[in-house]
């Protein structure tokens, strides 16, 4: 019988793989990739917490020309975390953009922006590490399955 075993990367050794030159060109393939329809990245999938206020969300991808999958996991709770209340929340960015509100009118107020990529980003990073890791043997491998 196989064993399965999984990676596992600390950040620091993460870091010693992955550089922002590589990041910035794996990505760029990646979405030149997507531009060719070699790229499946379905809508997300939510799980929806109300009781929470919040929400998991799935976010598959694969990148036919670099043969790679992966699974993209966000939880998004900002309220729990109490950074911010519903109160705090005047707009989001499509009720500007659509002209349903107005955006910042003085200096004095904030926009709070999550730049969170897209799944075909993260994938395509973390083949890069993985494949490095690989060739510099580096992480520990953990049986998760017999």
């Amino acid at each position: 019988m196989h064993i399965k075993k999984t990676l596992i990367l600390t950040y620091r050794q993460i870091q010693r793989l992955i550089d922002m030159p590589s990041v910035l060109e794996v990505i760029e393939n990646a979405f030149m990739l997507y531009g060719k329809n070699l790229v499946q990245m379905p809508a997300k999938i939510y799980l929806h917490l109300d009781k929470y206020e919040g929400d998991f969300r799935a976010m598959p991808a694969y990148i036919e020309g670099m043969e790679v999958c992966g699974l993209k996991w966000v939880n998004v709770h900002p309220i729990l975390k109490g950074l911010i209340t519903k109160k705090d929340i005047y707009a989001t960015l499509g009720e500007v953009l659509i002209g349903k509100k107005k955006g910042r009118k003085t200096s004095k107020e904030i926009t709070i922006f999550d730049s969170t990529g897209l799944a075909i980003q993260d994938v395509a990073v973390a083949n890069l590490g993985y494949k490095r890791a690989i060739k510099n043997r580096i992480g520990n491998w953990v049986r998760i399955f017999k």
